[in-house]
């Protein structure tokens, strides 16, 4: 079952335990996750504190674990309702937010324009960590450092260098690693320390994560599936790809790459997306190829709603992860006849019920 908590970010511990009148949440991956509550301001909180804007976390527990956490990013009273109303995001918001140094330097946390942030010859996750760990220790406690569980450190082919003076934030950051060739897919999972205190577990692909496996039947008699829908979109594909670099007119570097994916008999579809901050050729012919690979197809995703209560043996709420790889078996259907799918969940939403919409596409390259 569902229960509520509001977290205060100084300590990063609960503070109240709250019953709203509405509550949701919706889990993205590789994106900022975002949720909203609704409260009656008569249940006796001091409401005032526990939506302050930017200070207070929004907790929704099933079965006491964390299955999202978002700060409170807007608050609104109406009075005539008798209700505070509040918008959350989740930790990754905060990274659009920060740059890799501090306008007011402290302990290990630069000032502009000192230095630079390097990724030196790591591997993805320790590329993540690299980019992230200025962002969790060595600043304010208070203010500044975030509980994040950070990947371990580790040599592999990455190398980046972020120039202060480009003024990058730790999300475009993050972007840059998530969309380049070969790139991890990124989560960051809540969950309670072993002290209490609420902390985000930074999971990174390689490049997809692996969080298990769930079986469901779409059209068994009991089936805990509803509201079955696939889409093929390919709005934003392309059969070929221009990466335009940093510069001006002809001194402007561009990469390029092909899609051979694309399903035989498509019409071509070429295009270009503006890298104005990498000057290396090498560097835009991969993420050419890297965008050629993610927009190089007919994006195929799959929507469907789950009853998770965990009765009938049948995979709980709590069972349900991103990327969780999620079987879907059709005994008859006259699009996809009698067949199993293994997908990869990307988005789930779930409200005050045992509901959960989920959303899932191809696995891909691993």
């Amino acid at each position: 079952m569902w229960t509520y908590k509001i977290v205060e970010h100084s300590s990063m511990r609960p503070i109240a335990r709250v019953e709203p009148k509405a509550a949701s949440f919706t889990r993205i991956l590789n994106a900022v996750s975002t949720g909203g509550a609704t409260f009656n301001v008569r249940d006796g909180h001091d409401w005032l504190r526990l939506t302050a804007v930017w200070a207070m976390i929004f907790v929704a527990e099933w079965d006491g674990v964390p299955q999202y956490a978002g700060y409170v990013i807007d608050s609104r009273y109406s009075k005539t309702k008798g209700e505070i109303t509040i918008k959350t995001e989740c930790v990754r918001t905060v990274f659009a937010r920060r740059l890799p140094f501090a306008v007011i330097g402290t302990g290990s946390v630069p000032e502009y324009p000192d230095g630079t942030l390097k990724v030196d010859r790591k591997t993805w996750p320790a590329a993540v960590r690299e980019i992230l760990r200025r962002q969790a220790q060595g600043g304010d406690p208070e203010r500044w450092n975030l509980p994040l569980v950070l990947p371990a450190d580790a040599t592999g082919g990455v190398s980046r260098t972020f120039w202060n003076y480009e003024f990058w934030t730790i999300e475009q950051m993050l972007s840059e690693l998530q969309n380049a060739e070969g790139g991890p897919d990124l989560d960051f999972d809540p969950r309670w320390s072993t002290a209490g205190t609420l902390e985000w577990v930074v999971r990174v692909g390689s490049p997809r994560l692996s969080r298990g496996r769930v079986d469901w039947h779409v059209d068994a008699s009991r089936s805990a599936v509803t509201d079955f829908d696939a889409a093929w979109n390919g709005q934003k594909s392309f059969s070929g790809v221009h990466t335009i670099g940093k510069g001006s007119e002809k001194k402007m570097p561009v990469g390029k790459a092909g899609a051979p994916i694309m399903p035989g008999g498509t019409v071509f579809l070429d295009g270009a997306h503006p890298y104005k901050e990498i000057s290396n050729l090498a560097q835009l012919n991969a993420q050419a190829r890297s965008d050629a690979a993610a927009f190089g197809q007919i994006t195929q995703q799959w929507s469907f709603k789950v009853e998770g209560s965990g009765d009938r043996g049948l995979p709980a709420i709590g069972d349900i992860s991103l990327g969780l790889a999620a079987a879907l078996t059709f005994s008859s259907d006259p699009i996809f006849g009698p067949s199993t799918h293994l997908r990869y969940v990307i988005s789930y939403s779930c409200d005050m019920t045992n509901i959960a919409s989920v959303e899932v596409q191809d696995i891909g390259p691993n």
